[in-house]
């Protein structure tokens, strides 16, 4: 062969194998969530939608899911491929979840947030006295407790016989019922305990 120069070349061709190198798996980005305090969201996260591998099938890669809650607070487990955010009773907060796969070679590794948000608790009675079924003295006394998880200020409200009656109370409370014009009459009380939003 001659070149422009009127030089001469020489040309050959060799044949060369490329080395397959393994490739890391590769995760997406993980939406945000937000679960309600006291429930379950069975999120519609498939982690096949979200975690893939060059080399490796998906149903061969090993993947880890934990979660930095607040003591513990959000419980991540795998239902399936779907993803079962859990709060723990009466917690809220922020809380981040790892999700990490492995392919026997490398490890890839991607957070997304969980936002627990608060929801109000209903507050409870329990009523000390009177009974059901008591006969009462025509000024009754009502007797008992009443809790609030969140701390709202509660109220006591009575109904009977087309009235109702409203008291501010504590944790131990104990109001004064008068109940003259209805003496020698069976009566019926519906009592229940309020904190500003929910009955």
């Amino acid at each position: 062969a001659t070149d422009s120069e009127g030089g001469s070349s020489l040309s050959n061709k060799i044949y060369v194998t490329v080395i397959k190198v393994p490739l890391p798996p590769e995760i997406d980005d993980f939406p945000d969530l937000v679960v309600e305090e006291d429930s379950s969201l069975l999120a519609a996260l498939y982690l096949y939608d979200y975690i893939d591998d060059p080399d490796t099938n998906y149903e061969y890669l090993s993947i880890f899911i934990s979660s930095n809650g607040h003591g513990d607070n959000v419980n991540v487990e795998c239902v399936g491929d779907v993803l079962r955010i859990i709060p723990t009773a009466d917690y809220f907060g922020n809380a981040q979840v790892e999700i990490t796969a492995n392919d026997g070679n490398f490890t890839q590794s991607d957070w997304f947030y969980v936002n627990v948000t608060p929801k109000n608790d209903l507050p409870k009675l329990s009523l000390s006295s009177p009974k059901y079924g008591d006969q009462v003295l025509p000024n009754v006394t009502l007797e008992g407790i009443a809790t609030d998880k969140d701390g709202d200020e509660l109220s006591l409200i009575i109904k009977f016989e087309g009235r109702e009656q409203k008291y501010s109370i504590l944790t131990n409370f104990a109001v004064e019922l008068d109940l003259t014009d209805y003496m020698g009459k069976e009566i019926f009380l519906y009592i229940k305990v309020n904190d500003g939003t929910e009955n």
